[in-house]
């Protein structure tokens, strides 16, 4: 007889991306910890989406960290995190196909050779836009 063992796959989020956490090497002052990437959710189902998440998400929180201070992106990324919930989460596995997710997390901000043979780096909205007009990527 063979043992067969299995890991289920499945998904988690947390509701809250961030916590006050006492210091104890500053006399126990509060101090924000912000969850990124599996710290904060995963969809085991999507391989290697997690990471990219966390990526996208250190991205955007180091952007609101600057432009708002530590406070105000508490509740920004907060609200960030929300939309990628609601958007990427209890979805099922489909979400691996959707053509907005394939573009976020594999095609935008890279230079790539489209289905007509032109090259084009695509960035935000408008990238979308040209990345669907010509038929995604060249297989």
């Amino acid at each position: 007889s063979v043992a067969v063992y299995y890991a289920q796959r499945s998904e988690w989020y947390w509701t809250s991306t961030t916590q006050d956490a006492e210091c104890a090497s500053d006399g126990g002052r509060p101090v924000p910890v912000f969850f990124l990437g599996d710290a904060a959710g995963c969809t085991d189902y999507w391989r290697g989406q997690s990471g990219g998440r966390g990526l996208l998400a250190g991205s955007a929180l180091a952007g609101m960290l600057a432009q708002l201070g530590v406070a105000d992106a508490k509740a920004a990324f907060q609200d960030y995190w929300d939309d990628v919930v609601a958007s990427e989460f209890n979805q099922g596995s489909e979400i691996m196909y959707r053509p907005s997710n394939q573009y976020k997390y594999r095609v935008e901000g890279r230079k790539l050779e489209l289905t007509d043979g032109s090259e084009v780096e695509l960035h935000g909205e408008i990238g979308f836009q040209e990345y669907l007009r010509h038929g995604g990527l060249k297989q």
